[in-house]
């Protein structure tokens, strides 16, 4: 086999076909759950809006009991806090129990509501998919392609100016 009658360009194409493949299958590999959610959602979009949907139900259900709940814990704090006061136990009583009940008290409630308010406002839709795997596929084998070739080109510029006349 003769060096010069090697088809570069034909065989670096060859080669960078390969290692495209190569990396396309490397870069799938690594995000195939962002890849499956991508088909998934173009395929099954009402699908995944219904498991979203009942996220959202089940996130509002959540944030209901830990409304219930911080509303009585805040109102026996009140309560405690009234008694202790009443009797006089309120001053001589540690400082961390004295916070912990002040923090109950004190809680934001209209926080956990508002929260609930927009929650059940918001429409539950399923996200759309990242496509930066895409990207991650094309965007650097083209880059090597284009600097392949503009090296070959400013190559042979170059060296056509070392060629005797």
């Amino acid at each position: 086999m003769q060096l010069h009658r090697i088809n570069w360009r034909r065989g670096l194409l060859r080669v960078w076909l390969v290692a495209w493949s190569a990396w396309a299958v490397f870069v799938v590999a690594e995000n195939w759950k962002e890849v499956r959610y991508t088909f998934r959602y173009l395929t099954a979009t009402d699908e995944l809006n219904l498991k979203a949907e009942a996220r959202k139900q089940k996130r509002v259900e959540q944030l209901g009991e830990e409304l219930i709940t911080a509303a009585r814990e805040a109102k026996e704090a009140q309560q405690r806090i009234e008694v202790l006061t009443r009797t006089g136990a309120w001053d001589s009583l540690d400082t961390f129990p004295r916070l912990e009940l002040e923090f109950k008290r004190d809680r934001d409630l209209e926080k956990l509501r508002s929260e609930l308010a927009n929650l059940k406002a918001s429409p539950a839709v399923a996200p759309e998919p990242s496509l930066n795997w895409l990207v991650a596929i094309w965007l650097p084998p083209l880059g090597l392609a284009l600097a392949s070739i503009a090296l070959y080109y400013l190559g042979r510029w170059l060296f056509a100016g070392f060629r005797a006349p």
